[in-house]
């Protein structure tokens, strides 16, 4: 299906910010959107300090099915 889906990203209950929204995120009305179109990995969010938060992610359209979460921690100098 070419037409997609979005899938709204929150990071504890807020949309992301504009620093540490991913590649694949969109900073649109107030809210941070992942347009997924197709299968692959997403970049969602990137950040230079670890922190313990809790992300959320709605989407309004059936059929969309998530298989796997990566993420990585690594100490920029």
């Amino acid at each position: 299906d070419t037409s997609g889906t979005e899938v709204e990203l929150q990071v504890d209950g807020a949309p992301a910010q504009a620093e540490d929204a991913g590649e694949d995120v969109s900073l649109r009305g107030g809210r941070s959107i992942v347009p997924v179109h197709e299968p692959r990995m997403y970049r969602l969010l990137k950040s230079n300090r670890v922190a313990s938060r809790l992300i959320t992610l709605s989407v309004r359209s059936p059929g969309l099915e998530a298989y796997a979460f990566t993420f990585v921690s690594c100490v920029m100098e």
